[in-house]
């Protein structure tokens, strides 16, 4: 495992611990009444404020690792996990516009990856038949020829987009 993944997985424990705390005190309040507006619980909202931010920032930090290791799908977890976390409005925006470029990549990549595919698959098809002699209907083994070129060439370029879309 390489540096940076150990990295990440130290700060995701870390957030997760700080999340743990952070859901015990939310519970104590819940268990006692008026948790906090009593001696005993004086500061109990300032302290749950900053373990919800503080389990932010090391979520944040965390999928920010992972991205350098180009582990999205455990990026785009903790940068939820990161948003449920947060408490200022900038903080949510911020998050959510990150998660959503995270999911859109993953569907780019997806549909290019399909794509690519589907039309080498069918070059495969349409070339196969003029190699053979058969013919298609009543498309000649020219035509066919130039038709399984032409899908080869577009499921060449999908290919090339899908590299693209998976080095970011």
């Amino acid at each position: 495992m390489s540096e940076l993944s150990e990295k990440a997985e130290r700060l995701e424990t870390l957030a997760r611990e700080k999340a743990r705390r952070a859901m015990s005190i939310e519970g104590l309040r819940k268990k006692i009444p008026f948790y906090g507006e009593s001696g005993r619980g004086i500061g109990y909202h300032e302290k749950l404020e900053k373990l919800h931010r503080d389990t932010s920032l090391l979520f944040q930090r965390a999928a920010e690792q992972w991205e350098k290791t180009r582990k999205r799908n455990n990026a785009l977890y903790d940068y939820k996990m990161s948003l449920e976390y947060a408490w200022r409005p900038g903080d949510k925006e911020r998050l959510q516009q990150k998660i959503d470029e995270l999911s859109q990549s993953k569907y780019r990549r997806g549909l290019f990856s399909s794509l690519s595919i589907i039309f080498l698959l069918a070059s495969l098809f349409f070339v196969s038949f003029s190699l053979t002699g058969n013919a298609i209907a009543s498309l000649s083994s020219d035509n066919l020829t130039l038709a399984g070129t032409g899908l080869f060439i577009l499921g060449l370029v999908f290919t090339f987009f899908y590299i693209q879309e998976k080095k970011k």
